[in-house]
């Protein structure tokens, strides 16, 4: 679903455009006629009809001396034949008074008074047409010939389909279209209307917060391939970006740009890899859950097009992420961690584009604004504010269209022209549905210019976040005739920012219960609890020797979960669910290694002995700080040597699998099983990772005398000096039977290569580690 879909609230300013562009399909029924057709009967009730469909206008600006022409097509979609069928031009030779009329004009359904006399020449005869047929036809006038009251203004074209049917034997309008005629003279003296236009750079997120290592090093995980295929020369950020580069410099183009988008792409020129199935645990050459991106070349095109592009454009830079103001505004859980994230996120910028971009320009979804979003974008740092003509219309206050600039709340409102962002709003694939477009959007800037002549206003086009190219492209041509025509001016967003107010605009801030509910309802289900996130990431941070390698990148991937693009794409739960598993996967890459059946046996009596605790960390960086703390709970049966030698303090283990084995000395004064603790903790004092401690048994057991050695872990037992040789000799083979049994992971580490890894130089990962020895 595109972010055009959600466009409800506009219905009805769109279904003028639909209107227009598809052809206007009149139900057989009572209908207004001209005097001159007075004589006819009216209509019966009959079900046949046809649909006009206005394909092409040209031009699109006729001049007063010169020729207009019509194409189009006629279709029968009634359930019997029509007869006589003809079409003329109809038109009442007045222009428009205000925009009013021409949304009037576009929502009128059947052909009325209003839509003025047939003209007798141009006339095109079609005769009869069965049911479900069509024909094309083309009318070509002479602009005089229209009897036009004047030589500039707007004015309507009426395509009116007459003739017959079987069950209504006279002659009546079966069909009609309408389209608009703008009108300018050459040498006219109204001031300009300056238009800003916003043009979006802006897609799904598609980064990982972990990446794929392997002995080249490391590679971004992407959650699919598919920004390859957008960027290419077919793919719609590929077609933007080349529509822009050819419109930029003419039209001044506003771009609004998200950071995380253009870091993607730098990412994708080098080797990447798409992901093929679950990650949670690392992205490993053996995790076989990626696969090599096939974008680069592409990625590294679109990335040089686009950086030459702007050196010299208006660029904003939206927060990282593109995150979804609204839905943070409107949580009512506590946001303010998340909210510090976003004021941090002002710095990720479009550094690797190396061109000078606003990072102070907040554009709420779809530009609905209330004082809760208006709080949070003001905390953001942000001093402008992108806001949609339907939720501050000046209407009521002013007859003609202001300035998009006003004073809202300590920053300064863009409100966008709603009926310009409608025309633009959907998908505009079909010559009609382009026709139709550029006609309105003609009719709208001249009618603009012409309600104050002599008082020039800059005004914002709006267009939606996920603009398709083909109407996109649509858009960039209107604009483009507009400004030929010489009643607008293109200008970039600066220009709009810095007009002066005009009296009697709306500044009061809109109250929350005109947030619209049908775009309420697509608001993100649900945020991520990042205090919780920010709590582990800090505890990881503690023991890391390049914390900055963890933080940036669960930072930008908290701040894709809750990006504006899930309003319209499926997926945000996901994407946040993949982030947090695979935190807490780095979390419990740093753990305490179980024992075998979690049990040791320990001969006993009054003996002495040592319980060895391994530590793994599958890292790829190194770890510090870390304390290991070892208890008995039965303390009068097996307690600790001495009670400092109960923690290790000042642990480091280097990263890739490395294991560390601790030998912790114990005395025995009694038979049976005892259970014991071990845990982590960071320097200080708190539980380090999940928190959860690792229990154990000891059995201890009746021997003859002597000093008995239990190495947990395994490692092999370790002789104690003093036994007597016979002994030691008499009970050899069992114990090289009972020191041969190695613990789980007390060898060199798990088996296998490279290990994965993150962003952050973390990942869960294994590899050929090292293993070291401490006795306590």
């Amino acid at each position: 679903m595109s972010e055009a879909a959600q466009h409800g609230r506009r219905r009805w300013r769109a279904a003028g455009t639909v209107l227009l562009a598809a052809g206007i399909t009149v139900l057989g029924g009572p209908v207004l006629i001209p005097a001159a057709d007075a004589a006819a009967p009216a209509a019966s009730s009959s079900k046949q009809q046809v649909t006009v469909t206005i394909n092409t206008v040209s031009p699109t600006a006729p001049k007063s001396n010169g020729t207009v022409t019509l194409s189009g097509a006629v279709t029968n979609t009634g359930a019997g034949a029509v007869h006589d069928l003809h079409l003329g031009l109809r038109t009442t030779g007045n222009p428009m008074q205000t925009r009013a009329e021409i949304a009037d004009t576009a929502d009128r359904g059947a052909r009325s008074s209003v839509d003025g006399l047939e003209l007798k020449s141009p006339r095109q005869d079609v005769g009869s047409l069965a049911a479900g047929a069509s024909a094309p036809f083309t009318l070509k006038v002479s602009v005089k010939d229209l009897h036009l009251s004047s030589d500039e203004g707007v004015f309507a074209l009426t395509v009116d389909a007459e003739g017959t049917t079987n069950s209504a034997a006279y002659l009546h309008s079966l069909g009609a279209a309408r389209t608009f005629l703008p009108l300018y003279p050459s040498k006219g003296t109204a001031k300009p209307t300056q238009i800003a236009t916003l043009w979006p750079i802006v897609a799904a997120p598609k980064v990982q917060a972990q990446t794929y290592t392997d002995q080249g090093g490391e590679q971004p995980v992407l959650t699919d391939d598919q920004l390859a295929t957008d960027l290419g020369p077919e793919g719609r950020l590929g077609q933007l970006s080349a529509l822009g580069n050819a419109y930029t410099s003419t039209l001044h183009l506003s771009w609004v740009i998200d950071p995380d988008l253009v870091n993607t792409v730098v990412g994708m020129t080098g080797k990447y890899q798409v992901l093929t199935g679950d990650d949670n645990e690392g992205a490993t050459p053996d995790c076989k859950c990626t696969q090599s991106g096939k974008g680069s070349q592409t990625a590294q095109s679109w990335f040089t097009g686009l950086q030459s592009t702007l050196q010299k454009q208006k660029v904003v830079a939206l927060p990282y992420g593109d995150p979804d103001l609204a839905s943070i505004a409107h949580s009512s859980g506590s946001t303010k961690p998340l909210t510090s994230l976003l004021s941090t996120s002002q710095e990720l910028g479009l550094d690797r584009l190396q061109v000078t971009a606003d990072h102070t320009v907040a554009w709420p979804y779809q530009g609905y604004l209330d004082g809760s979003i208006l709080s949070l974008a003001k905390s953001m740092g942000d001093r402008t504010v992108i806001v949609s003509g339907d939720s501050m219309s000046d209407a009521q206050n002013l007859d003609y269209t202001p300035n998009a600039a006003r004073s809202v709340g300590g920053m300064t409102a863009l409100v966008g022209d709603a009926t310009l962002a409608d025309i633009f709003a959907g998908q505009l694939s079909t010559p009609a549905q382009k026709t139709a477009a550029t006609q309105r959007f003609l009719a709208e800037t001249l009618q603009i210019t012409e309600e104050k002549p002599n008082r020039q206003r800059t005004i914002l086009l709006e267009p939606p976040r996920n603009l398709s190219a083909a109407t996109a492209e649509t858009l960039l041509k209107a604009l483009q005739q507009a400004v030929s025509g010489k009643w607008a001016k293109a200008v970039d967003l600066s220009t709009a920012i810095n007009a002066t107010p005009d009296p009697g605009v709306t500044t009061k801030v809109p109250p929350a219960s005109t947030y619209p509910k049908s775009v309420a309802k697509s608001e993100l289900p649900s945020l991520p609890d990042v205090l919780a996130v920010q709590q582990n990431i800090a505890d990881l941070a503690k023991v890391l020797t390049e914390p900055a390698r963890l933080k940036a990148p669960f930072n930008t991937a908290i701040l894709r979960s809750v990006s504006t693009q899930w309003r319209t794409q499926s997926g945000s739960g996901d994407y946040l669910a993949s982030t947090v598993g695979y935190l807490s996967s780095e979390l419990d890459a740093v753990h305490i290694l179980p024992k075998p059946g979690n049990t040791v046996t320990l001969p006993g009596g009054n003996s002495s002995g040592t319980v060895a605790v391994s530590v793994t960390n599958n890292l790829q960086q190194k770890v510090t700080g870390l304390e290991l703390h070892l208890t008995s709970l039965s303390p009068t049966r097996l307690r600790l040597d001495k009670p400092e030698n109960a923690v290790v303090t000042g642990i480091s283990i280097d990263g890739g699998g490395t294991k560390k084995t601790f030998r912790f000395p114990v005395k025995a004064s009694a038979n049976g099983t005892v259970t014991m603790v071990a845990q982590l903790y960071t320097a200080d004092g708190k539980p380090f990772g999940s928190g959860q401690s690792y229990s154990f048994t000891v059995k201890v057991t009746s021997v003859s005398t002597g000093v008995v050695l239990l190495l947990v872990g395994g490692a092999f037992l370790v002789l104690l000096a003093g036994l007597r040789l016979y002994w030691k000799r008499k009970k050899n083979s069992a114990q090289q039977s009972f020191d041969s049994t190695p613990e789980q992971g007390e060898e060199n580490g798990p088996a296998g290569g490279s290990t994965g890894g993150s962003d952050n130089g973390s990942g869960n990962g294994s590899g050929n580690g090292s293993e070291e020895e401490t006795t306590v």
